[in-house]
């Protein structure tokens, strides 16, 4: 009587082939399969990608009407109408076309693009601030200059301005000058008044008089001392 077969013990999967002639003892076994045999008919699946919903874009101003600015896109072949961001200050955008800035734009389906931003990209040919209040502080020095003329703050109160020509404050009334070769001139539509605490020098152009007050005064000449008038008081 013969032994039956013994039953399989698992999944067996044969993969028809040729065989290696070489290999001894090898000729008539049959190669299991392997994961790239299982999987080679049937790629894995991929997840869908999501639609870009939002993109930016960099653009050139050409002109600013109110909230809205008429740019020109890289890739657009007509200029193109954006509104400007309730963030974005339309002057701002306005000194971009001035300086040729670019901005960025926002660009979602179905809607007009939207300024969001202002780009520096090259040194602005002047820098103009504007603010309701401008505050600037340095801790220990504060300079500006501009070729030959200097002005300088120091935390000790010293402050110099300097000219190379000529340094001039000037109000709507009158004028300080300091020229090059020393002379000091100040020019006034009413009064120049010299005081410290005891003295003073009034010069009022209303009746043409000249005031000198003080405790003691002396008037000094090495040379002729000419004193003219159509009438002199000594008292």
């Amino acid at each position: 009587m013969q032994d039956a077969p013994a039953a399989p013990t698992g999944l067996e999967l044969d993969h028809e082939g040729p065989t290696d002639a070489a290999a001894p003892g090898e000729a008539g076994r049959s190669r299991g399969a392997t994961l790239q045999d299982l999987v080679a008919d049937e790629p894995l699946p991929q997840a869908p990608c999501a639609p870009v919903a939002i993109g930016m874009r960099t653009g050139r101003v050409l002109s600013v009407a109110g909230d809205r600015a008429t740019l020109a896109l890289g890739d657009a072949d007509a200029p193109v109408e954006a509104a400007i961001a309730p963030s974005v200050d339309p002057a701002v955008v306005d000194e971009a076309r001035e300086q040729g800035n670019a901005v960025l734009v926002e660009l979602s389906p179905g809607e007009a693009p939207v300024v969001v931003a202002v780009l520096t990209t090259q040194r602005p040919r002047a820098i103009r601030l504007h603010a309701a209040t401008v505050h600037i502080e340095a801790d220990q020095e504060l300079s500006l200059s501009a070729g030959e003329s200097f002005v300088q703050m120091r935390r000790g109160g010293l402050v110099t301005i300097a000219g190379a020509q000529e340094v001039s404050m000037r109000t709507s009334q009158g004028t300080v000058r300091v020229r090059k070769d020393g002379e000091i001139e100040l020019d006034s539509e009413s009064e120049v008044l010299l005081r410290s605490s005891k003295s003073a020098l009034r010069v009022r152009a209303e009746d043409e008089e000249i005031a000198l007050i003080a405790t003691q005064i002396r008037a000094t000449s090495r040379g002729l001392f000419r004193m003219v008038g159509r009438l002199l008081r000594l008292n």
